[in-house]
């Protein structure tokens, strides 16, 4: 029994971490948890937040993390968007996505060189 327990504490959090990919967040969480681990551009643990598309239901994103990309989906009733462009989840759309937005600010268009 006690090995079963130290198994399912193992595998736990990786089925949870994966399942994690694939919520719907809210506006206002998103924001929150963006803020806590982006505190300023010297952190190196979160990059861009690269906008991929809208879809009927949703605005989706994607961000690349220490070791991961997390895909992010909200609701896109909570956000308005001055450029929405199509979600295309196959291999026409650009990767990693359209353009940087910038969650602290309502989501605005980050212009690059």
């Amino acid at each position: 029994m006690k090995k079963y327990t130290i198994i399912l504490l193992i595998l736990l959090p990786v089925f949870i971490a994966s399942c994690s990919n694939n919520r719907v967040w809210q506006n206002k969480e998103f924001v929150e948890w963006y803020g806590k681990y982006w505190q300023d551009n010297n952190n190196k643990n979160i990059r861009e937040l690269y906008y991929q598309g809208t879809d009927s239901d949703y605005h989706h994103f994607i961000i690349h993390t220490v070791d991961s990309w997390l895909s992010v989906r909200i609701d896109r009733n909570e956000i308005k968007l001055i450029e929405e462009k199509p979600y295309k989840p196959d291999s026409s759309a650009p990767f990693p996505g359209y353009y940087i937005v910038d969650p602290m600010n309502g989501f605005k268009r980050i212009e690059t060189k």
